[in-house]
């Protein structure tokens, strides 16, 4: 499968940006990362995250592809990462506390895989639907999640922020993963709560089925920015195509003065005996 990407990130109203994404069409990866842990403790975490992220897929991703092992390998660059990023924090003072959100979507021919924690979000549009195929690690999730308020009011909610999973919090982390089938023309979007907090899902749906990726990815963070976000904002796009196969040439017609096949050797050897 083909992959069109692009990423577009704002520092929006803060001093400094703490998201981090990157997008590698011919690895076959998509990820984002939004930090947290004051500005230099968060802007670290999120960049440590992609950039180890990145380091690990190029040295385990082929192997994992060749042997069928994508789950444990997504679980394995989690585990990594947030071990990575906590030996950092440890090691540094001014680091302290830091962590990061982490969305990491990898796609193969016929499926797409995908592995989270935090509250960032990855989606897919599919026929004119768009499907969230991650859910936030929130306090206002597990709310949701008990009944005690509708999903409507969730990005009403004051502590709306506060998520309860993050890589390189804590000694451990388990991100959810999950996988489906990949089709042509499947558009996969990644944005941390800068954009999907204050973007509409339908406006999401709209722009990134609408526009060629890095419009799509430019939009909705210039979205994000006129609807008041008050955080960062990101945003990823990646648009599938199936590949097309170079056809076999033709057959010459059998009138043609080329032979279709090369003429038997010993035609040759009579060809080159000839008058002697």
């Amino acid at each position: 499968m083909l992959l069109h990407t692009a990423q577009s990130t704002h520092q929006g109203p803060r001093h400094n940006n703490q998201d981090s994404a990157r997008v590698d069409a011919g690895l076959g990866y998509a990820v984002i990362a939004d930090g947290m842990g004051g500005a230099a403790g968060g802007a670290e975490a999120s960049r440590m995250a992609i950039d180890l992220t990145d380091w690990l897929l190029r040295r385990d991703l082929p192997e994992a592809r060749r042997v069928g092992s994508l789950p444990l390998m997504l679980v394995r660059v989690f585990e990594d990462v947030n071990r990575w990023i906590l030996q950092k924090a440890q090691a540094t003072p001014e680091l302290r506390g830091m962590g990061t959100t982490l969305v990491l979507v990898v796609f193969d021919d016929e499926h797409y895989h995908v592995a989270h924690a935090g509250d960032s979000r990855a989606y897919r549009i599919r026929g004119g639907e768009l499907a969230q195929i991650t859910k936030d690690h929130s306090l206002v999730q597990a709310r949701v999640d008990a009944g005690l308020i509708r999903p409507e009011d969730a990005a009403s909610q004051p502590d709306r922020n506060v998520i309860t999973r993050a890589v390189g919090v804590d000694p451990s982390v388990t991100p959810d993963v999950g996988d489906g089938e990949l089709r042509h023309g499947d558009t996969f979007v990644l944005t941390t709560d800068g954009v999907h907090g204050v973007v509409p899902a339908r406006q999401i749906l709209e722009v990134a089925s609408q526009l060629p990726p890095q419009e799509a990815a430019d939009s909705l963070v210039q979205s994000a920015l006129r609807l008041g976000t008050t955080d960062n904002s990101t945003a990823v796009v990646v648009r599938t195509e199936e590949r097309r196969s170079h056809p076999r040439p033709a057959d010459p017609p059998a009138d043609s003065p080329v032979p279709s096949t090369p003429p038997p050797l010993s035609f040759l050897q009579r060809l080159l005996n000839f008058g002697r």
